[in-house]
């Protein structure tokens, strides 16, 4: 399938407060580098990060609606009846697959977390003794698993903090979650490598830490064969150990445990072929992505890829399995296809995100993405806490909080080099100040004397009575101080975030500034100026439903006209705007099918905190990018301007970020010869900022012209392997008068290197010999290259 897509730029604009420039690129999108015929349809593969089997989730997630009860639970089995188990299932495939939880509601308005609620006591507690001894942990990890995933709170769900009752069953003598509960003879309250695993996924996702103990136990568990006693709960414990942070994905349990589900692998590519190999293989792949083989493709290929086996599964109705098809193995199959691992909840995506940058704060208390501080960035990373909940005079780098950076640069921000002030500047300020519970009317100082900024009557006198602009001859670098609407909208949002009232004017002038495209100068600004305009209308002084509802609704229509299939605006900063702006003005987020463009955000992060700009621009490669996370993380979060989150502000505390996905993940590279063509292939995992490159070296033995000499050696270097789903391939023609001796594969790459042992190199270079590929490797068809 061929996609085109249209690139936004400049997302990067806002953050330095120059919007001057929006560029747009259509680009094309490679034809898809694996499909697989389903039984029905044709599952298409994105050959971008998160390597997601999109139509056939889409498939599988329309079947699991014809599975919902009127209670809003899911029949797991075909019985006709809910089942927690089923229904918890269900939130984290489809938090995984970028859908949100009510995306599933029944005809009677109940959705999965309805369901829930009223059987949480029951499902979590053996009797109806809702006491510590008397709770299953294992039941209880997977409920917080499954809310936490739905974007809820499991600390406060039915009434219940069953994070806490969770908790209190740890022994730390052991580091086992267990009680002496029984409810009949196959749940009970043991520790085993089930209950086990599903507390510390539960916690993870929650956002508790996990204690190390907790983790050693678990892998005290772990078999001779490096299983868990079969594939699925074998999956369910690396998911969880890597989940913690506590386990690096080259421990040698983790390791063990990848051994083992090579050595138990179908030659159809799937797991568990004795039972539901949907369940067991989209177990088995949530562990291979968690470890850092992602794609789960060319590495893991046997006759056919897991990703490619595990389509072929579904059915016509969109059910996915092969001996006992039902919503339960559908819902553990979407597991497999996501490519997305299961255990980034909503708050542990948020949590990542914010250690990522706190470990990027300067020593002078501010973030500077291109260098020393900016105090625009820093206002857009306070942002960030502020919406999480989080009081951003509690990260320090070098004793200097972010206010404090920003009071001490506040008229430098505000103001050129004249003393003039520039309206967009003073009224995203403002919104900071505000917003982290300081006062906007005392904050900063002339730098001449002794003299406290008033930042509201700075920007209040910047009000052009005449136009209802806010304006001023400011002039520095890019930045200016002319009515605009990115500075209209600053003004507007920072004056009423103070509290003071703005004239009607103001937002006249700012509706007058719409294109008859419905946009105010592109998708970023578009999102900025519905969030204006969204937070007038909480004034009932203006009208603003009554007087500008057109220009809202043009404004939405405008950002929909833009938003592509998969319910994003191209990149992570304009995806964030639109959402912020959409948001603000009451819109839903999800697009047809149900995907939410929440999703779609989620998309440009990386499983260890950072976001990509974007996985394809033109102008940006993927490396951790902290303009789009700071961006992303008030969007992500739902929150928009003015960033008043309505609770008390807590200290900030970092967690474990886990593995990094930038790290090139090597698996050993293996050729087919047939005749005098050579087919390459060297498959990888990770690597998602794409920086390796593969260059096979290939020794070959070529009989000589000289009479007597025999054969000589020789070398051919072929440069620059195709990057494909997951390996490095190429098609090499031999002379008539060659034959191969062997073939080794150099790789050069930034990032730390994890190698086939699990050893990790931090050289600039590696090298691995090539094998011939068994009878069970895929064949692959490549272009033909011809040695000249």
């Amino acid at each position: 399938m061929m996609q085109r897509q249209r690139v936004f730029g400049l997302a990067l604009g806002l953050s330095l407060l120059v919007l001057a420039l929006v560029v747009v690129v259509d680009g094309l999108r490679p034809v898809s580098a694996e499909t697989a015929r389903t039984t029905g349809v044709l599952a298409t593969f994105e050959p971008i990060y998160p390597f997601a089997e999109t139509d056939a989730i889409a498939q599988a997630v329309a079947y699991l609606a014809t599975q919902q009860q009127a209670d809003g639970g899911i029949d797991g089995f075909g019985g006709g009846s809910s089942s927690e188990g089923a229904t918890l299932r269900t939130l984290l495939a489809l938090n995984a697959a970028g859908y949100v939880s009510d995306t599933l509601t029944s005809d009677d308005g109940n959705t999965p977390l309805d369901f829930l609620a009223q059987r949480a006591i029951s499902y979590t507690y053996a009797t109806s003794d809702v006491t510590t001894s008397n709770l299953l942990p294992a039941q209880t990890g997977l409920l917080i698993a499954g809310v936490a995933a739905a974007g809820g709170d499991p600390s406060d769900f039915a009434g219940t903090d069953f994070v806490q009752a969770l908790v209190a069953t740890y022994k730390p003598a052991t580091g086992a979650y267990s009680t002496t509960a029984v409810r009949d003879s196959f749940t009970n309250g043991a520790a085993t490598p089930t209950s086990q695993a599903f507390v510390m996924l539960g916690l993870s996702m929650a956002g508790e830490a996990v204690p190390p103990a907790a983790t050693d136990y678990l892998i005290s568990l772990q078999g001779e064969d490096g299983g868990w006693g079969g594939p699925d709960v074998s999956g369910y414990a690396v998911v969880a150990l890597i989940a913690s942070g506590n386990v690096p994905a080259n421990n040698a349990a983790i390791l063990a445990a990848v051994d083992y589900f090579r050595s138990i692998q179908d030659a159809s590519g799937l797991w568990g072929v004795s039972g539901e190999p949907a369940n067991s293989t989209g177990w088995v792949m949530q562990a291979l992505v968690a470890a850092g083989y992602v794609p789960v493709t060319a590495g893991w290929a046997r006759e056919a890829t897991p990703r490619a086996a595990l389509v072929t599964l579904q059915q016509d109705n969109g059910s996915i399995g092969q001996n006992f098809v039902n919503a339960f193995s559908t819902v553990e199959a979407i597991y497999g296809l996501t490519n997305q691992p299961i255990f980034l909840s909503p708050r542990l995506r948020t949590e990542r995100a914010l250690t990522w940058l706190a470990e990027q704060q300067n020593s002078d208390g501010g973030w500077g993405f291109f260098g020393s501080s900016d105090a625009g960035q820093t206002l857009d990373a306070t942002f960030g806490y502020v919406a999480a909940g989080y009081d951003p005079t509690s990260l320090e780098a070098g004793d200097t909080s972010p206010l404090e950076y920003l009071e001490g640069v506040a008229y430098d921000y505000t103001r050129d080099q004249e003393g003039r002030i520039f309206p967009a500047q003073t009224g995203k300020l403002i919104v900071g100040v505000v917003a982290s519970g300081s006062d906007p009317a005392a904050f900063g100082q002339v730098p001449t004397d002794t003299a406290t900024l008033s930042l509201v009557d700075d920007l209040a006198s910047t009000y052009n009575a005449a136009t209802g602009a806010y304006s001023t001859t400011a002039q520095e670098g890019f930045s200016s101080g002319a009515a605009s609407a990115v500075a209209q909208s600053f003004a507007i949002l920072g004056l009423l975030a103070a509290g003071t009232d703005i004239p009607a004017d103001a937002l006249a002038y700012l509706a007058s500034l719409q294109a008859d495209t419905g946009a105010w100068g592109g998708v970023d600004t578009t999102g900025l100026a519905l969030q204006a305009f969204a937070l007038a209308s909480t004034r009932d002084i203006y009208n603003v439903y009554g007087v500008y509802e057109t220009n809202i609704e043009r404004g939405i229509a405008y950002l929909r006209q833009q938003q592509g299939s998969n319910g994003g605006w191209g990149n992570a900063n304009s995806t964030a705007y639109a959402l912020q702006g959409l948001r603000a003005v009451g819109e839903d987020l999800t697009v047809t099918g149900g995907r939410s463009a929440l999703g779609a955000l989620a998309d440009f992060q990386k499983p260890d905190g950072p976001y990509a700009f974007a996985w394809d621009s033109p102008f940006l490669s993927p490396d951790d990018n902290g303009f789009a996370t700071i961006q992303a993380v008030p969007a992500l979060l739902g929150v928009s301007y003015p960033y008043s989150v309505g609770v008390a502000l807590r200290d900030f505390t970092t967690t474990a970020r886990g593995n990094d996905p930038d790290r090139l993940v090597l698996v050993p590279p293996t050729y087919t010869q047939m005749g005098q063509q050579v087919a390459i292939t060297a498959p990888f995992g990770s690597d998602l900022n794409s920086t390796t490159i593969a260059t096979a070296t290939l020794v070959l033995n070529t009989a000589s012209i000289s009479v007597g000499t025999g054969l000589v050696q020789s070398t051919q270097i072929i440069s620059g392997l195709v990057r494909g789903d997951g390996a490095f391939t190429q098609v090499v023609d031999l002379d008539a008068s060659e034959t191969l001796e062997s073939v080794s594969i150099q790789y050069t790459e930034r990032d730390p290197v994890q190698l086939p042992d699990g050893s990790i190199s931090t050289r600039g270079g590696v090298t691995l010999q090539a094998t011939p590929a068994n009878d069970t490797t895929t064949r692959v068809y490549l272009p033909l290259v011809i040695r000249q």
